[in-house]
C-alpha cells in the first residue's frame, strides 16, 4: 500500500527512527547546505565573473547585428517559398478544373517542400546563454537557502543582522527573477519566430514577413548581448554585497549581544 507515492512500509520505518538520530541527520544536511553556499560565495561567483567578462568578448557575441539578420533566411529561402507557393496553386487550380463540384471536396492542406531553419547565429548564443542562466538560478536558490537558516530565533531587539540576511535575500530574488524572465523571453522569441514563419510560408510574396523574421532576430541578438552583461553584473554585484556582509551574514547576532552588555 502507499500514501501519496510513498509506501506505507517505509513510512512506518521512517516513524521509528530515533528522533535524535533525525536531529543529526537535519544538522548534516544543515552544515552541508553552509558548506556549499560559502564555496559559492568564494569560489564559484568569482569565477563566473572572470568566465563571463571571457563569454563576452567571445565572437560569438561580437557579430554585427548584420550578420545575425542575414543568417535569418537564406538568400534562396524566400525564392524557394515562392516557386513552391506558384506550383501548389497550380496544382490546385488543375484540380479545380477536373472537377466542377468543388465544395463537395476536402479542403486542402498547403504543404511545402522546403525547410525553414532556425537562425543558426543566434541559436547558437541562447544554447550558451540559458546554461549560464541555469547556473545562477541554482547557485542563487543554493545560498538563499543558507541564508534563511542563518535567520535566528525572533527575539526583541537586535534585529540589523536580521534585516541585513532579508535585503540579502531580496537581492538574490531580484537576480533570481530576472533570469527565469530571460528564460520566458527565449520561449517567447521562438514562438513567435515559428509564427511569423509559418505567415512567410503562407505568404511569401509579402516582403515584409520575411523582414519581420529578420529584425526580430536582431531584437533577441541585442537583448541577449544586453543580458549576458547583466548576468556578470549579476554574479559581481551578489558577491559584493555578499562578501561585504559576510560576517553579519553567519553571525546575525554576536557583535549586538556583546554591545548589550556594556
Amino acid at each position: 500500500a502507499e500514501y501519496m507515492g510513498t509506501p506505507l512500509n517505509l513510512m512506518a520505518a521512517e516513524a521509528s527512527v530515533d528522533p535524535e538520530i533525525l536531529k543529526e541527520h537535519v544538522e548534516s544536511v544543515k552544515t552541508k547546505t553552509a558548506e556549499e553556499a560559502r564555496h559559492i560565495i568564494q569560489v564559484i561567483f568569482p569565477q563566473k565573473i572572470m568566465h563571463l567578462s571571457k563569454l563576452i568578448e567571445n565572437p560569438l557575441f561580437q557579430r554585427t547585428e548584420a550578420e545575425v539578420m542575414a543568417a535569418s533566411l537564406p538568400s534562396d529561402l524566400v525564392s524557394a517559398l515562392g516557386a513552391n507557393r506558384s506550383a501548389e496553386s497550380t496544382s490546385k487550380k488543375r484540380k479545380r478544373d477536373e472537377d466542377d463540384d468543388v465544395s463537395m471536396r476536402a479542403p486542402e492542406v498547403a504543404f511545402v517542400n522546403t525547410a525553414i531553419p532556425a537562425n543558426e547565429h543566434l541559436k547558437e548564443i541562447l544554447v550558451i546563454m540559458k546554461k549560464e542562466i541555469l547556473e545562477l538560478v541554482y547557485r542563487c536558490n543554493a545560498v538563499k537557502v543558507w541564508l534563511q537558516l542563518q535567520v535566528p530565533q525572533i527575539e526583541d531587539g537586535g534585529n540589523f543582522g536580521v534585516a541585513v540576511i532579508e535585503s540579502t535575500i531580496d537581492e538574490i530574488s531580484g537576480a533570481e527573477s530576472s533570469c527565469l524572465g530571460a528564460l520566458e523571453s527565449m520561449t517567447k522569441y521562438y514562438v513567435t519566430r515559428a509564427r511569423l514563419v509559418s505567415k512567410l510560408v503562407k505568404y511569401p510574396q509579402i516582403e515584409d514577413f520575411a523582414q519581420s523574421i529578420r529584425e526580430l532576430d536582431e531584437k533577441e541578438f541585442i537583448n541577449t548581448k544586453l543580458f549576458a552583461l547583466d548576468l556578470r553584473n549579476n554574479y559581481h554585484t551578489l558577491y559584493d554585497h555578499v562578501t561585504k556582509n559576510f560576517s553579519k551574514l553567519e553571525r546575525p547576532r554576536e557583535r549586538e549581544s556583546m554591545n548589550t552588555m556594556y
